[in-house]
């Protein structure tokens, strides 16, 4: 194409399962089966399992892997999170995870980010900073090296109650 841009076409199917085992436990399945110009055929699924500690803790474990025809094996990411309630407006996660791919490197990266996040200007606007440190391998039969992550993000909320 001129102008060297290359359109990529993306299709997707998702199934969402919900689970609760009483007032602080919450178990969420997803699968997305997709194809892409890129990858071809694949499916993602992930599982997050929530557990409220008290008012203002909740405590997530999630995992996330995915499979598709251009992937060596399944990539996959495992993250233990705690997310405070710091109120008005006012949050902090801090995460560990773990990540990899099968029948490569296996382990590819594992550390750990604090996350602040608050809304400003509208209620419904919000922004995070983040800051994280990691182990990372980017290529097999490499040593990890550790790296660090500065990041700022945001995030704009719609529908109902926003």
């Amino acid at each position: 194409m001129a102008g060297g841009i290359h359109p990529s076409v993306f299709a997707q199917a998702a199934f969402l399962r919900n689970t609760y085992a009483g007032e602080a436990r919450a178990l969420r399945l997803r699968t997305v089966g997709f194809w892409r110009s890129h990858d071809g055929f694949g499916v993602t699924s992930s599982g997050d399992w929530d557990h409220v500690l008290g008012k203002t803790l909740l405590l997530r474990w999630g995992t996330i892997g995915t499979v598709s025809e251009v992937l060596r094996g399944l990539d996959w990411r495992s993250e233990l999170v705690l997310y405070q309630n710091l109120e008005r407006t006012r949050a902090m996660a801090y995460e560990v995870f773990v990540r990899g791919v099968t029948r490569t490197t296996a382990l590819t990266e594992y550390g750990g980010r604090l996350i602040y996040r608050q809304s400003v200007l509208r209620s419904w606007f919000y922004l995070d900073s983040l800051l994280g440190y990691s182990w990372l391998r980017l290529n097999p039969g490499e040593p990890l090296q550790g790296t660090t992550s500065v990041g700022l993000g945001s995030e704009i909320w719609f529908g109902p109650g926003t």
